[in-house]
């Protein structure tokens, strides 16, 4: 006597944990398997939403309207910023420190810390204020009066913002997803580092000697 086979099927909440286990094992292959492109990828994504959040914030705050076209132009120029700019240099960066400051006891997670806000932040400022503007068709001496203008309040404002969010960073979160950890929160550093970026910087004064 043959019997009748049954089958039964995963109960909703059952099916839908497996769909987001299969989903996160995709997503952990991509990153395992592309980690620069991943890493590149998510900073670029992250500038470009930031940027369009930066505009629609001064456009609420102070009515500022910007023509169609230079808006395009810029939320892409920090788009390709994020993307081949500060997402490679982020993943090397977080390498080396992990090379040179290896471990997570609290000296390590506070060192590379440091060092993260001592070396790499004001580098990267000055890198995406001059490529930002660089790309919106601006000059060298622009860029040079404009980090020269910014650089030091926008450190400080960093420094009170990034070393909670580094020591999270750096003490529990794998090597691999410190990129993606930073990129979302780079969304509302951004959004203010591009209100700052594109704010009226004071003109360059050439003096005659």
């Amino acid at each position: 006597m043959v019997h009748p086979v049954v089958v039964v099927a995963a109960p909703p909440i059952l099916a839908n944990v497996s769909l987001e286990v299969a989903a996160a094992r995709k997503e952990e292959s991509l990153i395992d398997r592309y980690p620069l492109l991943a890493k590149s990828a998510s900073m670029g994504v992250t500038y470009g939403l930031a940027d369009v959040a930066a505009q629609l914030f001064s456009w609420l705050a102070a009515g500022e309207v910007i023509p169609l076209a230079q808006r395009l132009r810029r939320s892409v120029s920090l788009m390709f910023v994020g993307c081949f700019a500060v997402g490679p240099l982020l993943a090397i960066w977080f390498d080396l420190l992990e090379f040179l400051v290896p471990g997570r006891k609290p000296r390590a997670i506070a060192t590379r810390t440091a060092l993260d806000q001592i070396v790499q932040v004001p580098i990267m400022i000055c890198i995406i204020f001059s490529l930002s503007a660089l790309a919106e068709g601006h000059t060298l001496a622009f860029c040079l009066h404009k980090c020269q203008e910014k650089l030091v309040p926008t450190w400080r404002d960093c420094v009170g913002i990034w070393t909670p969010a580094q020591l999270i960073n750096q003490g529990f979160v794998p090597l691999k997803y410190r990129v993606l950890f930073q990129a979302v929160i780079s969304f509302f550093w951004d959004t203010y580092l591009s209100i700052v970026a594109h704010s009226v910087t004071p003109p360059l004064v050439v003096v005659a000697s």
